[in-house]
């Protein structure tokens, strides 16, 4: 029984082939995070934009100006909405690059797992069963 599972890296072939579907798997998750990274900023963006609206409604609504409190609130909401902003213009711009990036690490990790289980497979496992299935025949002979 074993006791633990073992990664197979007997031969050169199915390092290649298990690396690159790490490779893919890595490839995938950051692909992920990276796509629904921006969600997180804009629900926040929407909160303080919800909160500067509801402030400057109650000043234009009830005629009332606001309290030094909702001022200094109103301008710090104000600023963290554009700050918000240019985070999401700065990750729009750089996004694209890093989707591009990870897209060439998916392509090259499937090459890999192709070339590491096609090589694999036809160098080395057909002629070790070969050499089974004749050892097999081989004692069923001899008995």
């Amino acid at each position: 029984t074993m006791s633990k599972l073992e990664i197979p890296t007997d031969n050169l072939y199915k390092f290649i082939a298990i690396s690159g579907l790490s490779l893919i798997i890595f490839s995938i998750i950051a692909l992920i995070a990276v796509i629904t990274g921006p969600d997180k900023l804009i629900e926040a963006s929407i909160k303080d934009a919800q909160k500067y609206l509801a402030l400057v409604d109650k000043q234009i609504i009830t005629k009332t100006p606001l309290t030094q409190t909702e001022v200094a609130t109103l301008f710090s909401t104000e600023a963290e909405i554009k700050s918000y902003n240019e985070i999401l213009e700065y990750r729009n711009a750089n996004s694209i690059i890093v989707i591009r990036g990870l897209t060439i690490l998916i392509v090259l990790g499937i090459g890999a797992v192709g070339f590491g289980f096609y090589c694999w497979y036809y160098k080395l496992q057909i002629h070790l069963d070969r050499q089974i299935a004749n050892a097999e025949q081989g004692a069923a002979a001899t008995e």
